[in-house]
């Protein structure tokens, strides 16, 4: 089928860009809405979440003013959308009004790929949320890690074949590819397939086409959607911030593993802190991983899903979760290597002072004394 795309128009959008930013090992979210004086947000019910899908715990949002910034000409609107993860992460939301021809997103996509002045913005307000919420947040942490997202959201679509439903064809394939990988020029055959690859309907009027980069939603309703795509978003910032996380552990545990074996059996304290110090590193990770892939249980739900299925395949979540749980796996080797070796140790001390007070003990029977 023939794509019309560049002849539709955008009647009723907005272009959500996220970044997502490491901020905490956790967030106590009742003490933080009290200190912010904000709300709880959940995810909407209806007949695109028949079952009450949730993310738990339920995020705080703060809703805070949009600065003076344009982006390839357009201005952002408020308000600015703050959603504050419990696993210590926090996701600021700017709005860009959309309307016109679909063709026009093409150059705002291209705009959005190095997004400076509000990505600084984010940092800014990351850095004041920490101080605002400090008694709130668990060791915080000015990570400089952050992780960016677009979602165009489109809710009214005009000139749409009489009829017909909602496609990526329809659309245009090869259009929306450059939209979703910010590309000026045309994409290779291969490229649009797979850019485009992510679709997703519940029925003949929306459709979710989501890729690594960006997503594109015509949808009327799309709270929903807009809730999985954004928490998958922080997830991966988190599996990311895991896995250099465990990188540095790692690093650190060699070293402990290597300085252990240069210690004099006698000196045994130091081996105490060093397998504690890494017995605390494998339960921070592992409760920050429990914490983010438990944080929205989609059983019953079929449609919401398919679409954090869809954005874990193409942001690549399962794979950055496979890798820190393969670091997770080779600390805990480290780990118990260095805590046998130190109860192996402690063994061979022990047996030195029985043998030490056994030969005492024959010595002195030998020379009578008493």
């Amino acid at each position: 089928m023939t794509g019309v795309g560049d002849s539709l128009l955008i009647r009723d959008g907005v272009a959500l860009v996220m970044f997502a930013q490491e901020f905490g090992y956790s967030v106590d979210l009742h003490a933080a809405e009290r200190l912010a004086g904000a709300t709880r947000a959940g995810m909407a019910t209806g007949a695109r979440n028949p079952a009450g899908v949730e993310i738990t715990p339920r995020p705080l949002v703060i809703e805070q003013d949009a600065p003076p910034i344009r982006v390839a000409g357009h201005a952002l609107a408020g308000p600015v959308r703050v959603t504050i993860y419990a696993f210590g992460a926090v996701s600021i939301a700017y709005r860009i009004p959309l309307e016109g021809a679909l063709e026009g997103l093409v150059e705002l996509s291209s705009a959005l790929v190095s997004p400076r002045d509000l990505r600084d913005d984010a940092r800014q307000r990351v850095g004041a949320l920490m101080t605002s919420l400090g008694p709130a947040i668990t060791r915080p942490l000015a990570a400089d890690a952050i992780e960016d997202y677009t979602v165009f959201v489109i809710r009214s679509l005009g000139a749409m074949p009489a009829g017909a439903a909602l496609t990526a064809d329809i659309l245009g394939r090869p259009l929306l590819a450059r939209i979703l990988r910010a590309e000026p020029s045309s994409l290779s055959e291969e490229q649009v397939s797979d850019a485009t690859s992510g679709s997703v309907s519940y029925g003949n009027g929306d459709l979710a086409v989501i890729d690594w980069n960006a997503a594109l939603l015509v949808d009327p309703d799309p709270e929903a959607t807009i809730a999985a795509l954004e928490l998958a978003n922080t997830q991966l910032l988190e599996l990311r911030f895991l896995d250099d996380s465990l990188d540095r552990s790692l690093q650190e545990a060699y070293d402990i593993t290597l300085e252990g074996t240069d210690r004099p059996a006698i000196l045994g304290g130091g081996v105490r802190r060093q397998t504690r110090r890494l017995a605390r590193m494998q339960v921070d990770a592992a409760g920050l991983l429990q914490s983010v892939g438990n944080a929205l249980k989609t059983y019953g739900d079929q449609h919401l899903a398919r679409i954090h299925d869809t954005a874990d395949r193409r942001l690549r979540l399962h794979d950055w979760e496979r890798s820190v749980r393969i670091k997770l796996d080779a600390l805990e080797a480290i780990y118990g290597k260095l805590r046998d070796a130190h109860h192996q140790r402690r063994s061979e001390i022990l047996e030195w002072i029985i043998i030490a007070l056994i030969a005492t003990e024959i010595a002195f029977t030998l020379l009578g004394v008493h």
